[in-house]
């Protein structure tokens, strides 16, 4: 197995709980004479789609500077394309996911609507991406993200909705914070630390000094979420166990009882 796909299958584990296994969809596929991944992800609520592309290296350690930055940059496309792909195969073919819970799911041509699409990388430095990569493919908005930052998000947001409600408002920031990798911490915090928006701010480096200047508030509204997200994970434990069933679950039991 190589890297990717060890990645790919952690993340699927990792947001299986927060955001509902049954949701969440890896490596969607279609059949043009082979078989074809439409794309690495796909997040469903409500027959609305979040479609993501992920890109990993071998070893995250090893490139640094403008290495690494040239091998974002050249990654970030190849991801740029699965998702143009992705999203017009959506809407123009027949196309299933072989689901750890659920089995083979089939989608129909349409029946998802992607509204966003995400484009994960993995660095473990603040990239700026070149100008010319797309904020949009066909109307979608298209977000950028490291892995682990990806990760953070779903962690800290824990529903689809949240997640959704949080790209479209980040939209409003800067160009130049759109366009970066790396970034989503001081993002994340500037969201925080507006109670769920995003005021306009010029440019990463207004952004950047906001959030210094109030790291006290930032630390005690994280503190607060928290415990307040306490009773979330309890539900969503729950909720996971009692959407599945153990081998043999229906023996001795009478057919009305095994529906």
């Amino acid at each position: 197995m190589q890297r990717t796909d060890w990645v790919e299958i952690y993340l699927e584990q990792f947001s299986r709980i927060p955001l509902t296994w049954e949701n969440v969809f890896r490596s969607t596929k279609y059949l043009d004479k082979t078989e074809k991944e439409v794309a690495d992800f796909l997040l469903v609520l409500r027959n609305e789609g979040i479609l993501i592309s992920v890109k990993c290296q071998r070893d995250p350690t090893q490139r640094k500077g403008a290495t690494l930055a040239k091998w974002v940059s050249k990654k970030t496309k190849d991801a740029l394309k699965q998702l143009e792909g992705g999203i017009r195969t959506s809407q123009t073919r027949r196309y299933w996911c072989e689901h750890a819970r659920r089995g083979k799911v089939l989608f129909r041509p349409k029946q998802i609507q992607i509204i966003q699409a995400i484009v994960l990388v993995e660095t473990l430095e603040i990239v700026r991406l070149p100008d010319e990569l797309v904020l949009e493919i066909g109307g979608i908005p298209v977000s950028y993200f490291s892995a682990n930052d990806f990760l953070n998000i779903v962690n800290e947001l824990r529903t689809i909705r949240d997640i959704q409600k949080y790209l479209e408002g980040r939209r409003c920031l800067p160009q130049e914070a759109l366009a970066s990798v790396g970034l989503e911490k001081t993002i994340y915090e500037y969201y925080i630390l507006n109670n769920g928006i995003f005021p306009y701010v010029n440019d990463s480096s207004q952004l950047v000094s906001t959030v210094e200047n109030n790291r006290k508030e930032i630390a005690k509204l994280i503190r607060i979420k928290s415990r307040t997200d306490n009773d979330s994970y309890i539900v969503e434990r729950i909720s996971d166990a009692l959407s599945q069933r153990l081998e043999g679950y229906e023996k001795g039991l009478d057919s009305i009882c095994t529906v």
